[in-house]
C-alpha cells in the first residue's frame, strides 16, 4: 500500500517510522510505514506501508475494521510537522471449501418409454398319426381362449390365431399378441431386458390359455425379435412332439375330448 503526499522535499538521510494498528474482528497487526526511497520529483515524498505480522484471515462473515490514523512526517524544518491522514485495513482472505478435482465423465442416463409389442407365436405339433383338421383346431382353440382370456392381464391381447397345415403327421396354431403398457428405454439398442421381459409375457399367456393348472409350465424353444420407435416386433416358436413331458395339456385334451366319437 502506497501513500503520496505533497510536501517540501526531504533529504535522503531521513526515514520515519511510525505504527498504525489495524483492528479486525479478532486481531489487531501492527503497521509499519518507512520510507523506501528518496523522491526524484521535488516536493513529493513516498512511504510505504508494511505489516509486521503476516495477514490475519477472516472469515467471510466477519466484518473488517477500518481505523483511520494520523502519522507526523518530519521536515527539514524541525518545527513543522506535516499531518498525514491514511488509513488502512485488514487483509481479507476468504474461507474456501475443499472440491473434488477429480474429473469423470457424466453418466447419460435416458428415461425409460412406453411403447408396446407385436408377437407372431407358432406352436408347431408333430406326431405319428394324421393331423387334426382345421375347423377341429380351430374350434378347440375358440372354446379354450372364451374360458380363459379373462385370466391374461389387461395389457395382454390376443388379435388373432390361425390353423397351419405342415405335412400330414404336423400342423401349427399361429396367435398374435398385443401387448401395451410396455416399458421399455429410448434406446433400442439397449433393449435384450424388453425383449427377455416380452419372452416371459409370451409364455405366461400361452400356458394360461393352453395348459392345465399345476402342469409344467412350457417355454418357446426360439425368439427373435426387433425395434422400431417405441414398438416391440417378436417371433417365438414352440415344439411338441409325442412323449414331451413338458405340452399344452389342456389343448391336447380338449382336442382328444372333441375328436373322439359320442
Amino acid at each position: 500500500m502506497s501513500i503520496t503526499t505533497p510536501t517540501t522535499e526531504i533529504p535522503t538521510s531521513t526515514f520515519i517510522t511510525t505504527q498504525a494498528t489495524t483492528t479486525t474482528a479478532e486481531e489487531k497487526n501492527p503497521t509499519t510505514i518507512s520510507k523506501t526511497a528518496p523522491s526524484t520529483v521535488k516536493g513529493e515524498t513516498t512511504f510505504s506501508v508494511s505489516s509486521a505480522n503476516p495477514p490475519v484471515t477472516t472469515d467471510p462473515t466477519s466484518q473488517t475494521t477500518t481505523n483511520e490514523e494520523t502519522a507526523f512526517i518530519n521536515t527539514s524544518n524541525e518545527a513543522e510537522r506535516t499531518p498525514v491522514l491514511f488509513s488502512t485495513a485488514a487483509p481479507i482472505s476468504t474461507k474456501s471449501h475443499p472440491t473434488n478435482t477429480a474429473t469423470s465423465k457424466p453418466t447419460a442416463t435416458l428415461s425409460d418409454i412406453t411403447g408396446s409389442a407385436v408377437v407372431q407365436t407358432r406352436i408347431v405339433f408333430s406326431s405319428s398319426s394324421p393331423v387334426p383338421n382345421e375347423s377341429l383346431v380351430l374350434s378347440v382353440t375358440q372354446t379354450l381362449l372364451s374360458a380363459r382370456l379373462t385370466n391374461l392381464t389387461d395389457s395382454v391381447k390376443v388379435l388373432n390365431f390361425t390353423y397351419e397345415k405342415i405335412s400330414d403327421t404336423s400342423y401349427a396354431v399361429n396367435f398374435t399378441f398385443n401387448i401395451s403398457n410396455l416399458s421399455m428405454t429410448q434406446n433400442p439398442d439397449l433393449r435384450n431386458d424388453t425383449y427377455s421381459q416380452v419372452e416371459t409375457i409370451i409364455n405366461n399367456a400361452l400356458n394360461t390359455l393352453l395348459n392345465e393348472a399345476g402342469a409344467e409350465p412350457f417355454e418357446a424353444q426360439s425368439s427373435f425379435f426387433t425395434s422400431s420407435g417405441n414398438q416391440v416386433n417378436g417371433n417365438m416358436t414352440y415344439h411338441f412332439q409325442d412323449g414331451d413331458t413338458k405340452t399344452p395339456a389342456a389343448f391336447l385334451n380338449e382336442l382328444k375330448a372333441q375328436s373322439t366319437p359320442m
